[in-house]
């Protein structure tokens, strides 16, 4: 009973941040950052000191992530497809902290593209379906994972169109799965 008990609460976590993703997160048009397995809903073996963050984006299109780094002991920035739990996962480009040219003020501004840019660039191979950021905060006392923040660009100052429930119906049936 035990076992079926952490079983049935393991696959809560998963059923909400499922939910979260295909509901709340999964627009490539004006991606926000979606945190996950951390200390509220727990799916894995999340390391402690990490702060998990993952954005939809479309492969084709063009996208700018900033955030400050003053109190940031490391950062890994990756390109990927796919869900590890069914088991269709790749990464495809990896950035670390000290692989990107922080500004003036410790501000990190980078560009992910299909298309090579000058300065900070992420490739997004054809098949990338979500970014995924790792905020590494090992000091609990003194640091503090700052805000992450990703645009499509052409999108400033546009709105995302209303909801619609066909949407809505979609997402759900493909947390679902």
């Amino acid at each position: 009973p035990r076992a079926r008990a952490e079983g049935y609460r393991h696959l809560t976590r998963l059923t909400t941040y499922a939910l979260q993703w295909y509901v709340d997160f999964h627009h490539a048009e004006f991606p926000a950052f979606h945190r996950y397995d951390d200390d509220v809903v727990k799916w894995g073996g999340p390391n402690a000191d990490n702060h998990y963050l993952r954005a939809k984006v479309d492969p084709r299109a063009t996208y700018r992530l900033s955030l400050d780094t003053r109190d940031l002991r490391e950062l890994i920035l990756s390109t990927q497809e796919g869900e590890m739990q069914l088991d269709q996962y790749r990464v495809f480009t990896e950035r670390s902290l000290a692989d990107l040219d922080v500004g003036q003020g410790r501000t990190l501004e980078v560009i992910l593209s299909p298309d090579e840019h000058p300065g900070n660039w992420v490739p997004l191979h054809p098949e990338t379906d979500h970014v995924l950021v790792r905020l590494h905060v090992a000091d609990w006392d003194r640091d503090e994972a700052p805000p992450v923040f990703i645009e499509k660009i052409g999108n400033e100052g546009l709105a995302p169109a209303r909801l619609e429930p066909a949407a809505v119906e979609a997402g759900v049936g493909s947390a679902a799965r």
